[in-house]
C-alpha cells in the first residue's frame, strides 16, 4: 500500500478563496440590509473570519456590510416616516 496523503489547503487558504469570489461584495452587501431590516442576528461570526483570511478585501468586505446597515435603516426610516 502506497501512503498518499491529500494536501488540503488549510483554513485561512480556503477562506482567502471564499473572500475573492465574485460574489463577496454583493453578497455582504445583501447581508447588511437583511439583517438591519428583517433579521437581528449578528454577522460579525460570519465575516470576521473572511476578512481575516484575505486582509486585502478587508476594507471591501466591511464597507459593503456597512453601505448595506446604511439601506437597511434607510428602508426603515422611509417605512416609519410614511
Amino acid at each position: 500500500m502506497s501512503d498518499q496523503t491529500s494536501s488540503k489547503p488549510d483554513l485561512s487558504e480556503r477562506l482567502g478563496e471564499k473572500a475573492h469570489g465574485v460574489w463577496t461584495g454583493p453578497a455582504a452587501l445583501a447581508i447588511g440590509i437583511i439583517e438591519n431590516t428583517i433579521i437581528l442576528a449578528p454577522m460579525e461570526p460570519l465575516y470576521l473570519p473572511l476578512m481575516v483570511g484575505s486582509k486585502a478585501r478587508a476594507l471591501l468586505v466591511a464597507s459593503c456590510l456597512l453601505l448595506g446597515n446604511v439601506i437597511g435603516a434607510l428602508i426603515l426610516y422611509v417605512l416609519g416616516a410614511f
